[in-house]
C-alpha cells in the first residue's frame, strides 16, 4: 500500500506555502487554524521532516518545505487538468456511423435504451447508405456490414447472419394454393439472393423478374405491405416478424458470409462513454441471437405454404 498524503493534506500546505499564514490558508479553505495545523503536522510526520518555520503570526516555508510546496502545487494543477479534460469528454459527442439499414432497423429502436442506462452520454450518429468499409472523418465508432479485414480499423464480428424469405401474412392468404409468380419477387439491391434461394428450394422461378429496391428498409415495408415476398435477414427482420407484419413461410434460411462489425479507429481519441457503448451494444446483440434462437426452434418444421407455391407458375 503507498504511504501518500491525503489530498485534503496538498491543499492544506499548498495554501499555507501561497499565503505563508496558518490562519489565512484555514479562513482561504473553511478550516480552523486547529485543523489546518493538524494536516501540516501529518505531512511532516509522512516525510519525516520540518516544513514549516513557525513564527508568531506567519510562516515561512523549510528548505523540504520549498519542495514540498512545489510536489503539492504541480500535483494540484495535474489533477485539475485531468479532471477538465475528463469532463470535456463526457459532454463533447460520442461520433456513432452506421451502415443506413442497421441504424433504421436495427440500432434506432433500441436507442431508447441506452439513454435510459446512459443519459450522461451524448451520441452524434450519422448514416451511410451502404457502409461496407471503414468510414472516412473522424468517428468514434463504426457498425459496418462486409467481410473484412480492414487494415485502417480495429474491428470485431458483432451479428453474423442469415436470410430467408419473407412477406405478409395476408399475401399467403390471398395466393392460396396459387404458385409464386416472378413478378411477386421483391429484390434488395440485386438478384443474388433471390437466385441462391430458388435454386436451393429447386423452384424453376425465375429469379430476375420482380421489383427491386436500393435498400432493405423498402423492401420489408413492400412486403409487409403486401406486394409480394422478400428476402429477409436476422438482423434487420426481427421488429417485423415481431409485430406480425411479416412472416417467414418456411422454416428455411440460409447463411450469409456477410456480417456486421463494431469497429474503431486503430488511433482513437479518448472518450469517456465509448467503452459503455460498446458494452452496450454486445450485450443488445447477444439478447438479439437468444431471441432467434427462440424463434428458429418453435418454428413449425413444415412449410406454411405448400411446396406448390414454390413451382413455376403456368403463366409466369
Amino acid at each position: 500500500m503507498r504511504n501518500l498524503p491525503s489530498l485534503r493534506a496538498l491543499q492544506v500546505f499548498d495554501a499555507v506555502a501561497r499565503l505563508e499564514s496558518l490562519t489565512e490558508a484555514g479562513e482561504a479553505l473553511g478550516l480552523t487554524q486547529s485543523a489546518v495545523s493538524k494536516q501540516v503536522a501529518q505531512l511532516e510526520s509522512l516525510v519525516g521532516q520540518s516544513l514549516l518555520h513557525r513564527g508568531h503570526r506567519r510562516v515561512s516555508l523549510t528548505e523540504s518545505g520549498q519542495r514540498m510546496a512545489r510536489i503539492a502545487a504541480s500535483t494540484l494543477d495535474e489533477l485539475t487538468a485531468r479532471m477538465a479534460a475528463l469532463s470535456a469528454e463526457s459532454n463533447e459527442a460520442l461520433r456513432v456511423v452506421a451502415d443506413a439499414d442497421f441504424l433504421q432497423l436495427w440500432l434506432f429502436p433500441k436507442l431508447p435504451r441506452f439513454r435510459a442506462r446512459h443519459p450522461e452520454i451524448t451520441l452524434s450518429i450519422r448514416s451511410d447508405s451502404s457502409l461496407i468499409n471503414p468510414p472516412d472523418g473522424d468517428y468514434d465508432c463504426a457498425l459496418l456490414w462486409g467481410h473484412g479485414p480492414w487494415r485502417n480499423c480495429r474491428f470485431r464480428p458483432l451479428l453474423t447472419n442469415a436470410v430467408f424469405p419473407v412477406t405478409a401474412a395476408g399475401f399467403l392468404k390471398d395466393k392460396g394454393d396459387r404458385a409464386l409468380l416472378g413478378s411477386d419477387l421483391i429484390h434488395d439491391r440485386d438478384s443474388y439472393w433471390w437466385g441462391a434461394i430458388l435454386a436451393a428450394l429447386g423452384s424453376k422461378i425465375d429469379p430476375e423478374e420482380g421489383t427491386t429496391f436500393s435498400s432493405t428498409a423498402l423492401c420489408l415495408e413492400a412486403a409487409a405491405r403486401g406486394d409480394g415476398i422478400t428476402i429477409g435477414d436476422e438482423v434487420s427482420s426481427r421488429h417485423h416478424l415481431e409485430r406480425g407484419s411479416l412472416v417467414a413461410p418456411l422454416d428455411f434460411r440460409m447463411p450469409s458470409s456477410v456480417a456486421y462489425f463494431l469497429a474503431e479507429p486503430k488511433v482513437s481519441r479518448p472518450h469517456a462513454g465509448l467503452a459503455a457503448f460498446k458494452t452496450w451494444l454486445e450485450e443488445e446483440a447477444g439478447e438479439h441471437r437468444r431471441w432467434y434462437a427462440d424463434y428458429w426452434s418453435g418454428k413449425e418444421q413444415t412449410a406454411l405454404v405448400s411446396e406448390g407455391f414454390w413451382a413455376p407458375a403456368v403463366d409466369s
